[in-house]
């Protein structure tokens, strides 16, 4: 059996070494990682399924932090802090397209929809992904088996009939690989680009 996609995480996978954003806070602008903890613990967790709007949480938590600056000056230090792509595997997944394998592509990210945004347009995501599905559009998270299989429905329905056994997915999440894995997918921990490279051996690509 083929597989006809790819299924990626974002962070930990496609955006990899990059400075952990709590701490850069804490060592830049002297914000206790407690007092970050209560926000992305509390309020971003709607804005990650899109019930909020980031914009509008924010300025709660900066009266308890002493942020001094705008939404956007937070927003643009969160982003950039986080610009790090892994071109290893992004360069990897264009060698595939140029050689002409037909295997699509797709991102499956617990994501506010700003930052969805950045990774699409300013990191330039969009060059390479045939479309992501993200918390923000799908109105629920990893690890919940509703994420994988709205992901898949949407697939059957737009682009090409397909099986879970048919989609590989690699998370550096143990949780949300374990998830998808119950649904049939072909799942997989990400830890390094060689593991993956040895993974991807293993399958005949569509």
């Amino acid at each position: 059996m083929k597989i006809k996609a790819i299924l990626l995480d974002v962070d930990g996978v496609l955006i990899s070494d990059y400075e952990i954003f709590s701490d850069r806070l804490e060592e830049k602008y002297n914000i206790s990682y407690e007092n970050l903890m209560e926000f992305f613990h509390g309020g971003f967790q709607d804005c990650l399924t899109n019930t909020r709007d980031i914009r509008e949480v924010l300025p709660y938590y900066f009266k308890q932090w002493g942020w001094d600056g705008t939404v956007d000056d937070f927003l643009i230090e969160w982003f950039e802090s986080e610009n790090k792509p892994n071109l290893k595997l992004i360069n990897f997944l264009k060698k595939l397209r140029k050689e002409g394998y037909k295997v699509k592509f797709f991102l499956g990210t617990n994501n506010e929809k700003l930052r969805v945004d950045y990774i699409l347009n300013e990191m330039n995501f969009k060059e390479f992904v045939d479309k992501t599905y993200s918390s923000c559009n799908l109105y629920v998270k990893k690890p919940s088996s509703d994420f994988f299989n709205k992901i898949s429905e949407d697939i059957n329905k737009n682009y090409f009939p397909i099986t879970h056994s048919e989609i590989l997915y690699f998370d550096d999440n143990i949780d949300n690989v374990e998830s998808a894995k119950q649904l049939g997918f072909r799942a997989y921990q990400y830890k390094t680009f060689k593991d993956f490279e040895e993974v991807i051996k293993k399958y005949s690509l569509e």
